[in-house]
């Protein structure tokens, strides 16, 4: 059970990439006048976008993710220069 969990905190990381990157295309895609080029990533969860929860949520979740992967690179640490690193 405690490999486990050490399994899914070590892969915690990739599931907050995929969960970042799929809730920012979808939002970009249920927002026809976004424009890279006019337009911040910030205005997809603005007032004025359509489904602005789409790219909030999707980006709360993903920051989750990456919380528990930090907690599993401080965890899978040798010593502090690691641990510190693991920070930057």
């Amino acid at each position: 059970m405690y490999g486990l969990i050490i399994k899914i905190l070590a892969h915690s990381g990739f599931a907050g990439i995929i969960t970042s990157l799929t809730s920012i295309l979808i939002s970009i895609y249920l927002n026809p006048w976004f424009d890279f080029l006019k337009n911040a990533f910030s205005d997809l969860g603005s007032d004025y976008a359509n489904y602005p929860f789409v790219f909030n949520y999707g980006l709360v979740i993903s920051s989750i993710f990456m919380f528990l992967y930090a907690v599993w690179l401080i965890y899978s640490a040798k010593n502090k220069i690691e641990t510190i690193g693991s920070g930057f």
